[in-house]
């Protein structure tokens, strides 16, 4: 997903929401987890003139791609076979993930990233585990009432709505 700092949150660039927040040279920074937009498969007509106006850019994500090497800052995120917690697809099926390998050199969770940027923030979520962070979310999103680990090792997965 993306981020853009008047607001602007959406799952894909192809939407365009961000594109055009981008186009108007307003978005001064740009956190982006698990996105790259300059993929030459993906990519959206103007997106590399309008990241290029944009003052900051952050990418989180596994692999040195083409927006990460036009980034600020890259901060290098564990891939799936790597990390602990659950998955929420496209079509809203949740399911449970297990890590499988250790992650060579020094990247993260995308969760561990996520609360060390917060606790220099100043904000101390509480959250030790992904179990953790589904829970909250659990309790927080009305998508996800009434699920919990137990519930997705039982079912395999389940479906949002």
């Amino acid at each position: 997903g993306a981020a853009a700092a008047e607001g602007v949150k959406v799952d894909s660039m192809k939407s365009g929401k961000v594109l055009d927040a981008l186009k108007t040279g307003k978005v001064k920074a740009l956190y982006l987890m698990g996105e790259n937009p300059l993929d030459p498969e993906k990519k959206v007509e103007g997106i590399e003139s309008a990241l290029k106006q944009c003052d900051f850019i952050v990418v989180q994500d596994i692999s040195l791609n083409e927006t990460a090497k036009l980034a600020d800052v890259v901060l290098p995120a564990d891939s799936f076979a790597e990390a602990d917690g659950t998955f929420t697809n496209m079509e809203g099926r949740v399911q449970r993930i297990r890590k499988a390998v250790q992650a060579p050199g020094v990247s993260l969770a995308d969760g561990k990233i996520l609360g060390m940027l917060l606790q220099l923030l100043g904000v101390d979520t509480g959250f030790q585990s992904a179990e953790d962070v589904f829970r909250a979310m659990c309790n927080e999103m009305s998508a996800y009432k009434g699920m919990s680990y137990e519930t997705l090792q039982k079912e395999g997965s389940v479906q949002i709505g």
